[in-house]
C-alpha cells in the first residue's frame, strides 16, 4: 500500500479512469447507486476527478473535510468512487471562501 494519501488519490483517479475509458453514458447518477457497485458504476464516475475541486477550495482558504469514499481512499481503502463528499462547519463567515472554490471549478454539484 502507498503511504502518501495523496498518491492514493492519484492512483484511484487514474484507475476509475481506466475502468470508465470508452463506458456509455446510461443516465444514472450517484442518487441512482446500488448498495452492491457504488457511484462507480454510474455516469458520474466517467471522469471523475476529485483533485481540481480540493485544489480550489484549498487555494480559496476554505475549510471542509472531505467525507465518504474519498476519505476513504485518502486512508488506504482501494474502493473508488464516482461522487466527492464535503463537510463544512456552516458558519456564515466561511461562506464566501467556499463559494470562491466552487466558482474556480467546471464542477457539477447535487445537494445530497
Amino acid at each position: 500500500m502507498v503511504d502518501d494519501p495523496l498518491a492514493r488519490l492519484d492512483a484511484a483517479v487514474a484507475r476509475l479512469a481506466a475502468l470508465t475509458a470508452g463506458r456509455a453514458r446510461t443516465g444514472q447518477h450517484h442518487d441512482d447507486a446500488d448498495d452492491v457497485e457504488g457511484t462507480v458504476a454510474t455516469d458520474d464516475a466517467i471522469g471523475f476527478d476529485p483533485r481540481p475541486v480540493l485544489r480550489a477550495l484549498d487555494r480559496a482558504g476554505a475549510e471542509v473535510v472531505v467525507m465518504g469514499q474519498v476519505a476513504g481512499i485518502l486512508h488506504g481503502s482501494a474502493e473508488l468512487t464516482g461522487d466527492l463528499d464535503l463537510l463544512w462547519d456552516g458558519h456564515p463567515d466561511r461562506r464566501a471562501a467556499l463559494a470562491a472554490g466552487f466558482a474556480a471549478t467546471p464542477a457539477a454539484f447535487r445537494a445530497g
